[in-house]
């Protein structure tokens, strides 16, 4: 069980990272109205085109990964009771890898289209975060 500090001290970790997140997001916007104005006055087109290619491909892989999912996304997920039955391939005790918590018979978990189980809550807030699966990185839809 977590500590009253240990929450306080992830939920810091949480507010730094959504800082640093949203400061991507800005630099990734500077970066494509600069990409949009090279592309507006660039005469030659060999070497102008090659580059910004490479960028947007660098900006869309490494930038734009912390998106949140769609809330249809989300709210599209199969969600059920979990009743203890373990998931193919995967050891006697489920585990959320989110929380590392074991799922007990009756809780509510959600699976992704990649088939991976979590508890609901904590996939849903983790979504809210990233849209990418926490085991495979598997790719949920953004608004981005």
């Amino acid at each position: 069980m977590l500590s009253a500090d240990d929450v306080h001290q992830m939920e810091d970790v949480l507010d730094r990272l959504l800082s640093l997140r949203d400061s991507m997001i800005r630099t990734c916007a500077n970066m494509r109205s600069f990409l949009d104005t090279l592309a507006q006055n660039n005469g030659d087109i060999d070497d102008g085109a090659l580059t910004e290619a490479a960028v947007r491909e660098s900006l869309e892989e490494a930038v734009l990964s912390p998106m949140p999912a769609t809330r249809a996304s989300v709210e599209a997920l199969e969600k059920f009771v979990f009743d203890g039955e373990v998931q193919r391939g995967s050891s006697s005790d489920q585990r959320c890898v989110v929380c590392l918590g074991k799922m007990l018979s009756g809780d509510q978990v959600t699976c992704l289209p990649c088939s991976h189980m979590f508890h609901g809550h904590c996939i849903e807030q983790w979504l809210r975060y990233g849209h990418v699966c926490p085991l495979c990185r598997f790719k949920l839809p953004t608004d981005y």
